[in-house]
């Protein structure tokens, strides 16, 4: 059952913005790079990734799916 569900989109893309909140960013990284190739037109996925390639922002922290910057 496990299986089937992460082979869904969202729950891939989820898992990887909560493994991304608890600091372990390959991991989400990957589960944004699975979604990519199995349906190039997530808007999360692609945006996740390119969130991730550009410069960290402060303390190198790398916000995925926020539209406000960190607080000073």
């Amino acid at each position: 059952a496990f299986a089937r569900v992460m082979a869904e989109p969202e729950a891939r893309y989820f898992l990887g913005r909560a493994q991304l909140d608890a600091g372990r960013g390959d991991d989400g990284r990957q589960q944004f790079e699975v979604i990519a190739r199995t349906n190039p037109d997530h808007e999360g996925a692609r945006d996740a990734l390119a969130r991730m390639a550009a410069p960290a922002g402060p303390a190198g922290v790398v916000t995925v799916g926020h539209t406000e910057p960190p607080a000073p």
